[in-house]
């Protein structure tokens, strides 16, 4: 049965790499302004300003200290149709008996509404959500934005450290996370046994060792008896020097 721990393994790093693009797009210090009756939300610093098609995912609400899903809201000010993604979701998760995303609110203390937006991110296939920060909590965003599209990038070595970067901030098991987030980027997966070189035709998920590779190099990742990374490794395509890093 699909679970929601499932499909945080399928989409967080993913939607974590695009929320990466969206700030090498809006740098870090950006103002906002949402416009709800255009489905806008704009973006600016000195650079320029940007422009993104929005639908509300849901509310972290201060007072009640919960997560509420935007079809849940009894706030009129909002166009009907920034809810159609959480209606989506919503029948998603009736479909897989999913109670994160069936229940209308939950509270903060067990529902993390950046995972929440993260693996939302990846089931609707926006290119990222943004958070507005109010007096009364936060607003969730799914968002489209061309701009966030270009910016992607697959080099091997960014893709290891913004791997190993979501780890201490989000509960993952880390190979089927890896497996998927190589996967979405584009690699090419295969196991390896002990040896380094003797590739194996078995599932992935089944090896302590993966590698993904691509046309500008390969990341070699060796995984513990839970399938946790022992050891992550950048390959260039050609014989140079690899660099590693090790989780702490």
């Amino acid at each position: 049965m699909l679970t929601f721990r499932d499909l945080t393994n399928e989409h967080a790093v993913m939607s974590w790499d695009k929320q990466q693009s969206l700030f090498r797009v809006v740098g870090g210090d950006h103002d906002w302004k949402i416009d709800l009756a255009a489905a806008s939300l704009v973006l600016s610093n000195e650079q320029g300003t940007n422009e993104f098609l929005i639908q509300w995912l849901g509310t972290a609400a201060k007072a009640t200290n919960e997560w509420i899903w935007s079809r849940a809201s009894e706030r009129v000010d909002v166009p009907d149709g920034l809810r159609d993604a959480a209606r989506a979701i919503a029948r998603f998760g009736e479909e897989h008996s999913i109670s994160e995303f069936t229940e209308p609110r939950a509270s903060l203390a067990e529902l993390n509404p950046d995972v929440v937006a993260l693996v939302c991110a990846g089931l609707c296939e926006a290119d990222g959500y943004y958070r507005c920060e109010t007096d009364e909590g936060a607003e969730y965003f799914l968002f489209e934005n061309a701009a966030v599209r270009a910016a992607a990038d697959s080099d091997p070595r960014r893709c290891m450290n913004l791997f190993l970067s979501i780890l201490p901030h989000i509960d993952l098991d880390h190979k089927p996370a890896f497996i998927h987030y190589f996967s979405c980027k584009g690699y090419e997966l295969s196991g390896v046994d002990e040896d380094p070189d003797d590739e194996s035709t078995a599932d992935p998920a089944d090896l302590a060792a993966l590698v993904a590779k691509s046309p500008r190099g390969s990341v070699h990742g060796r995984f513990d008896e839970l399938g946790r990374i022992r050891e992550l490794q950048v390959a260039p395509p050609a014989d140079a020097a690899t660099g590693s890093e090790t989780p702490s």
